[in-house]
């Protein structure tokens, strides 16, 4: 176990220097390596590591948390790519930059779920709740917003509890600040509250 982990937080810290110099794509390769050494590949159910030890169950939660932030920055068209060039200029045609967004805000949403359901702390929630928040501005926004403006609010009302359980864990000024943001757009929408209404 020790061996395995010593070389999933050798790849954690590849995966960091990449981030550092914005090579986002070099650095998701990382953090994906990593996250194979210590998880133990099945189709469904809770993610688990090689020895279920606590230990490495944070390092694995943290490997996923980072993948999922990178993937984040990818969707924000943040970092370069190899030869230097910006990230983004790959998407000749904004609607193809706009349909590689959602498809890495859901797949970061994914990395994040899993590193919550391991080791769920306040940079994993607070990293959840940033994917799910993307989301619902994505379905609020989108062309069929028309159709998912609740499930939109849903989205967002989910988000804010993710921020709420963040600040539970670990008070943090990015936490507390994402949760004022979800509730001035759920207010924006008539929504005062985080938790569904039973009649």
């Amino acid at each position: 176990m020790e061996r395995r982990m010593r070389m999933a937080e050798e790849q954690l810290k590849v995966g960091d220097q990449y981030v550092a110099r914005q090579d986002l794509l070099r650095a998701d390769e990382a953090f994906a390596e990593a996250v194979e050494m210590l998880e133990v590949p099945q189709s469904r159910g809770r993610p688990t590591t090689r020895s279920g030890e606590p230990v490495e169950d944070k390092l694995l939660a943290d490997c996923l948390r980072s993948r999922a932030q990178c993937t984040l920055d990818m969707a924000e068209g943040k970092g370069v790519l190899p030869d230097g060039t910006p990230f983004k200029a790959q998407f000749a045609i904004r609607e193809h930059f706009a349909e590689f967004q959602r498809q890495a805000i859901n797949q970061a949403e994914e990395f994040a779920e899993k590193a919550c359901l391991v080791w769920a702390d306040e940079k994993t929630l607070t990293c959840l709740g940033v994917a799910r928040m993307l989301i619902a501005e994505e379905k609020a926004e989108g062309p069929r917003a028309f159709l998912l403006s609740e499930e939109a609010v849903q989205d967002m009302q989910d988000a804010g509890r993710c921020f709420m359980k963040s600040i539970r864990a670990c008070k943090t000024e990015v936490a507390e600040g994402k949760l004022r943001e979800v509730k001035d757009w759920l207010a924006e929408k008539g929504v005062d509250y985080l938790f569904p209404q039973y009649v």
